[in-house]
């Protein structure tokens, strides 16, 4: 007969540890909802002791703040960020998604259907388990790419001392279940990232080990795992070891303490005394910021009970023949001087006095850009609708008349433009939106005033356009003095890259070398050894002082040897000179200013990739050019006293030659 006061339970046989794979995620709210914009897996590896644990994910939290956090960056984030808030924000017309938010994992972005991570068995248990490695999704297109490589990027740069793991971008529609063995989360929200700077994260992760069902009151549990025990016995099972589990974030603090790792690290013998420093530092610069709300993580980690995304609220305008007459009169004056050939502003300086009058003018544009004229009067409109704080934001616009763009940048009393509104000093458009041809719009760049510095070309949520950024690359190298001044990002580099793609064309080179002038780099292992490993350089876009900063951060992974370091999934190759600080003098603890990931060597297949062997192969050499650089990097042999030791120069004019060694150029 049971016993009515029992009440069966699994039982606990170890301390419990916390998880071996993480998803990370970059969220913000539009409209009253925390959306994702990003999403990377960091998959454990064979071994427990090389994924990610400890200080380990400490420093790879720290360094995506470093890079989300960039001052360089945060013009580019702050586009994607509007554009997600024009194609996911619940005033977006529900007519237009098919065409604009479908396609990326066959789902809608506003409504997607959960994507559930992989279900892996916990290390040591059963062989059978699914592959740790999956294969890189090269098909599916990443909504917000920027965003997306740079969560990827901070995760990826400078690995952790022993980390053998596998990132990769993963769908946004991907979920958190806390009952998995295997997964643990951190949120990233940048919602108030542009405006105040303010960044804030959060850890998500409950102890996980193993158990044994009590199913009456006379069961003896065995016997107890020892703390610490990394080979698990057989027979009993690997479970979730809380069954209360808290929908609240954790410090990096509260991480270390809940699992216990404090100990750990400071008994590791591969840890210095400088890495101990680094570890304090990465914790401090943590501690400063603040944790991420509940509500944060609502759409990424859905409840259990429905295991779905959350609605999202309704807050559209209503019908448009219901609007004010303030707002038709600003309609009609926009539809009759929009099409002029030009437009003296200064005859609207009475109706600009009233309230409101810049936020009615930008809705009419907004809801009526299939009318706008591709004439500079179109642009003077546009200077006034969408021009906040020196930035020009024509993203969410359907219709961007190349024409008009150019008039849009002009400044001067020819203008008419107030003095007090100042000059523009970045612009965003969506590449996609551009009524005009690439050379339209490099004409129209190339004759912006020497105030506009950056530069956001971004692409739909739901196309790749990485062919049409090459076209718009090619129009701009063949007008130079724009690429020097001005700081360009293409975000069809970007995903083209995290699809594993090509960017620019392989031949002829595009690239103008007197602004970008590092071609490629030769790499020898072992001195007798007559191949040399060749990476491309050139789509990265690299001026000289950041080509020298991502060298520095570029060489230490050489020690690792050409099957580690050239890996299929560890990327490390591809990511240190995107990932470098911005010079010599900068720290790299604290700038970390992205450029194009290098998409030639991170498409190629670099030997063990998903389970499988993959032939080794490297980019293809490009004939030296007069006015480019190529480096080339000898790796010595390790001797007992010395230091390993490299030779470097650059042909064919070899500007230097030096000795290199771990830390320093002498």
């Amino acid at each position: 007969m049971a016993d009515p006061d029992f009440r069966p339970y699994w039982k606990p046989l170890e301390h419990g540890r916390g998880p071996n794979s993480w998803i990370f995620y970059v969220v913000a709210k539009i409209d009253g909802c925390h959306r994702p914009l990003a999403a990377v897996s960091s998959t454990g590896a064979d071994a427990e002791e090389e994924s990610l644990h400890a200080e380990r994910l400490v420093a790879c939290l720290r360094q995506i703040v470093t890079v989300l956090s960039d001052p360089a960056n945060r013009t580019a984030i702050g586009s994607e960020m509007a554009l997600a808030a024009t194609y996911l924000g619940a005033g977006h017309d529900e007519g237009e998604s098919d065409d604009i938010s479908a396609g990326y994992s066959g789902t809608n972005l506003r409504h997607p259907e959960p994507v559930h991570l992989p279900e892996l068995r916990w290390l040591g248990s059963e062989r059978t388990q699914t592959p740790r490695r999956r294969p890189w999704d090269r098909e599916s297109v990443p909504p917000f790419p920027f965003i997306t490589a740079a969560l990827l990027l901070g995760l990826g740069y400078n690995p952790p001392p022993g980390y053998e793991g596998a990132n990769r971008p993963e769908p946004l529609a991907t979920v958190y279940r806390d009952p998995d063995v295997e997964w643990g989360m951190v949120v990233l929200d940048v919602t108030d990232l542009i405006l105040s700077g303010v960044l804030r994260y959060g850890i998500v992760g409950f102890k996980v080990g193993m158990a044994k069902w009590i199913g009456d009151r006379h069961t003896y549990p065995g016997h107890y795992v020892a703390p610490g025990r990394w080979d698990l016995p057989s027979g009993y099972p690997i479970r979730v070891l809380e069954e209360v589990r808290p929908r609240r974030a954790m410090s990096a603090a509260d991480y270390i303490t809940r699992f216990d790792w404090g100990g750990d690290i400071y008994n590791e013998l591969y840890l210095s005394d400088e890495g101990l420093t680094v570890h304090n530092s990465n914790m401090a610069l943590l501690a400063s910021l603040s944790l991420v709300e509940d509500a944060a993580m609502d759409v990424v980690w859905p409840k259990e009970e429905d295991d779905s995304h959350p609605p999202v609220p309704d807050t559209s305008v209503g019908p448009r023949n219901q609007r004010d007459l303030k707002h038709q009169a600003i309609g009609r004056l926009t539809l009759e001087t929009q099409n002029m050939d030009d437009l003296d502003i200064t005859i609207l300086n009475e109706v600009r006095s009233l309230p409101g009058f810049a936020d009615s003018l930008r809705q009419n544009l907004l809801q009526n850009s299939d009318k706008l004229g591709n004439t500079r009067a179109a642009g003077r409109l546009l200077r006034i609708a969408f021009a906040q704080n020196g930035h020009l934001g024509l993203e969410g616009l359907r219709n961007v008349p190349a024409v008009g763009i150019s008039a849009a940048l002009e400044d001067g009393p020819q203008t008419g433009v107030p003095q007090g509104d100042g000059p523009i000093t970045s612009l965003s458009l969506c590449l996609d939106c551009v009524r005009g041809t690439p050379a339209q719009l490099a004409d129209a760049l190339s004759h912006a005033p020497e105030t506009l510095r950056e530069v956001c070309l971004l692409q739909s949520p739901s196309v790749d356009t990485g062919a049409l950024s090459a076209q718009v690359f090619i129009e701009l190298a063949a007008r130079p003095p724009v690429l020097s001044r001005i700081s360009v990002m293409f975000a069809g580099a970007y995903s083209a890259a995290l699809r594993k793609r090509f960017w620019l064309p392989t031949s002829p080179n595009p690239t103008p070398l007197d602004i970008f002038p590092v071609q490629q780099i030769f790499t020898r292992h072992g001195r007798t050894d007559p191949k040399y490993d060749i990476q491309y350089l050139g789509d990265g876009l690299l001026k000289p002082e950041r080509f020298a900063a991502g060298l520095l951060a570029w060489l230490p992974g050489l020690e690792w040897g050409r099957d580690g370091y050239y890996s299929a999934d560890g990327n490390e190759s591809s990511f240190a000179f995107p990932g470098a600080p911005a010079s010599l003098a900068s720290d790299p603890a604290s700038s970390a200013p992205m450029s194009p990931i290098l998409c030639e060597n991170l498409s190629l297949p670099r030997s063990f990739s998903a389970g499988h062997y993959e032939p080794w192969c490297s980019s293809r050499a490009r004939d030296l050019d007069p006015g480019g650089w190529t480096v080339l990097v000898s790796q010595g042999g390790i001797h007992r006293h010395h230091p390993v030791s490299d030779t470097l120069s650059t042909t064919p004019s070899c500007v230097h030659a030096a000795s290199l060694s771990r830390s320093r150029i002498r």
